[in-house]
């Protein structure tokens, strides 16, 4: 058996399937356990030991535990801007990522939330934030790009927008218990939260849509 750049076994050349397929099991250990605790509540021993690899393993893909939170959220970065890739409307774009988010990324949103309650620094995010980039791109063109006052507009709604998501996504359920909501009211939160995040991008977008749009 191959050995890493430690001596421990377990590596393959970089490169190989096998490596390949070691990495992304890697990868979606540490997103599920980054989401369960927050980033700073996870080490490298604990994604190792979770994964059934040796921690230099790990080492050996990624230069530090910083190392693998980013790899493990450019996944979803990627997802995200492959998903908006020249999508101009800026509902139906904002809806996108909105959608994406409840479902195949919210583990991405957990973590994020977790991270931030934690105490890490939004300067610290690694990847930058390509969901509310873009949103707030699509929605600062349906107005007047030089309007300081429709800039922050903008700003404020996608904020909103975005903070709605993540208090969903971090409470919503023990929310929803706490108030017994029973079925079929829990069957459609997220549609519904869908629907009101729709109104309030209408309501932002109403003077800024031409009649007959």
């Amino acid at each position: 058996m191959a050995r890493d750049a430690t001596g421990h076994e377990g590596a393959r050349p970089p490169g190989t399937g096998a490596s390949k397929d070691r990495r992304e099991d890697i990868l979606t250990v540490a997103e599920r356990l980054f989401a369960e605790r927050g980033y700073e509540q996870v080490s490298v021993r604990d994604v190792a030991a979770a994964a059934e690899v040796t921690h230099p393993l790990i080492y050996y893909h990624w230069d530090s535990k910083r190392g693998l939170l980013a790899a493990v959220l450019e996944r979803n970065q990627e997802r995200v801007r492959g998903l908006v890739a020249g999508q101009t409307d800026p509902r139906e774009t904002i809806l996108a990522i909105i959608t994406n988010y409840l479902t195949e990324g919210r583990l991405y949103l957990l973590i994020m939330a977790r991270s931030f309650l934690g105490g890490m620094p939004v300067t610290d995010w690694p990847g930058g934030y390509p969901g509310l980039e873009v949103a707030i791109r699509v929605l600062r063109a349906a107005g007047p790009v030089d309007d300081p006052r429709w800039d922050d507009e903008v700003r404020g709604v996608v904020s909103l927008v975005t903070a709605m998501l993540c208090g969903w996504v971090l409470m919503g359920e023990e929310i929803m218990d706490a108030a017994d909501v029973r079925l079929p009211q829990r069957e459609r939160a997220p549609e519904r939260l869908l629907a009101a995040i729709d109104a309030l991008l209408r309501e932002a977008l109403a003077p800024r849509v031409k009649p007959g749009a």
